[in-house]
C-alpha cells in the first residue's frame, strides 16, 4: 500500500516542486500561474482542428473568409515585425540591445527595463495563441490536407514552450527563439499577403523556396 500511496503522491509533489520554481515576477500574470489554463487552450485547439471542426464542417460548404484571412495576414505581418524590432531593441539588435548571442543569463531583477522586456514576452505568448487561427481557417475552408500532424504539433509546442519560458525564466537567451521566430513570421505572412493577391503576383514570389528553407532551418 505504501507504494500505491507514494505513486499517488508523486504527481502532487512534482507539481508543488515545479510551482516552487516559478518566476516570481510573472506568477500572478494571466495564464502564467497554473499550467492548466494554457494546457486547456492547447488541448481544445488540437481537438477542434483534428476532430470537432472537421466533423462540424463535414456536410457544410467551405466558408468564404478570404477577406478575413487577408486582414489577419496583414495584422500578423505588423505584429511580428513589431515584436522583432521592439523586442530586439531590448535584446539582440545593436546598438540598443545588449544581449549576448552566445550566453545571456536570465535577469531576475524587477528593474523597469527588465519588466518591459518580459511584458513583451507575455504579449508574444498571446500572439502564439492567436496564431492557432492559421489552422482554424483551414478547418473553416475545408483544407483538411493542410492540417498535418507536424503543423498542429508545431503550433502547440511553440505556445507551450513560450509559456514555459514565461513561467520559469522570462528573459535571457529565452528571448532568442521569439526574436528569430518573429523575423521569419514577418517574411512568411508577407508572402501569404502577396500570394493572396492572385496569380499575377506569382512571378514576384520566386523566393518562396528560400522561405521554406529558412522555416525548416530555424524550425519556424
Amino acid at each position: 500500500m505504501e507504494y500505491v500511496a507514494q505513486a499517488f503522491r508523486a504527481p502532487f509533489e512534482f507539481y508543488s516542486w515545479m510551482m516552487s520554481k516559478s518566476d516570481p515576477r510573472t506568477i500572478n500574470w494571466p495564464l502564467c500561474g497554473s499550467p492548466f489554463p494554457i494546457l486547456s487552450i492547447i488541448i481544445s485547439y488540437v481537438y477542434f482542428v483534428k476532430v470537432l471542426g472537421p466533423q462540424w464542417m463535414k456536410n457544410k460548404e467551405p466558408f468564404k473568409i478570404e477577406k478575413i484571412i487577408a486582414a489577419y495576414n496583414i495584422l500578423m505581418v505588423i505584429f511580428s515585425a513589431w515584436f522583432f524590432i521592439y523586442g530586439g531593441s531590448y535584446s539582440y539588435i545593436a546598438p540598443w540591445g545588449k544581449f549576448s548571442w552566445i550566453c545571456e543569463p536570465v535577469n531576475y531583477s524587477t528593474e523597469p527595463e527588465v519588466i518591459d522586456m518580459i511584458t513583451i514576452g507575455w504579449w508574444y505568448l498571446m500572439l502564439k495563441i492567436a496564431e492557432f487561427a492559421d489552422t482554424i481557417f483551414f478547418v473553416l475552408r475545408k483544407k483538411f490536407t493542410h492540417i498535418s500532424a507536424l503543423h498542429v504539433i508545431h503550433h502547440s509546442l511553440v505556445a507551450w514552450g513560450v509559456w514555459i519560458g514565461m513561467k520559469f525564466g522570462a528573459g535571457g537567451n529565452n528571448a532568442f527563439f521569439p526574436f528569430i521566430n518573429c523575423f521569419v513570421h514577418t517574411i512568411m505572412y508577407s508572402y501569404y499577403c502577396l500570394a493572396a493577391m492572385g496569380p499575377g503576383m506569382r512571378k514576384y514570389l520566386w523566393w518562396k523556396k528560400y522561405l521554406t528553407i529558412l522555416q525548416m532551418v530555424i524550425i519556424y
